[in-house]
């Protein structure tokens, strides 16, 4: 999956209504900060939340420690008769 096709979001799985993001929290730690956001359907209300944890280096080196928010977004984009569905 491209870049471009994650961050596409397809319509809801279960109703076929409009997917929306939004962040949901952020949180600054000693040695990074967290992005929490929410994927969901603007029509039936499910919806899935995930946190992506970025560390930082004494040299303001930024990492990605849990890459959870594009994960969300990879399993909403995802349906039962795709190829590969890890």
């Amino acid at each position: 999956m491209t870049e471009s096709e994650a961050m596409e979001l397809k319509p809801c799985p279960f109703c076929g209504g409009k997917a929306y993001t939004k962040v949901v929290s952020r949180d600054y730690m000693q040695t990074g900060y967290s992005i929490g956001a929410e994927v969901g359907c603007e029509k039936c209300g499910f919806h899935m939340r995930g946190e992506t944890v970025f560390a930082v280096d004494e040299f303001m080196n930024v990492k990605i420690v849990s890459g959870g928010v594009q994960h969300m977004i990879e399993r909403w984009n995802r349906r039962a008769n795709d190829e590969n569905t890890n």
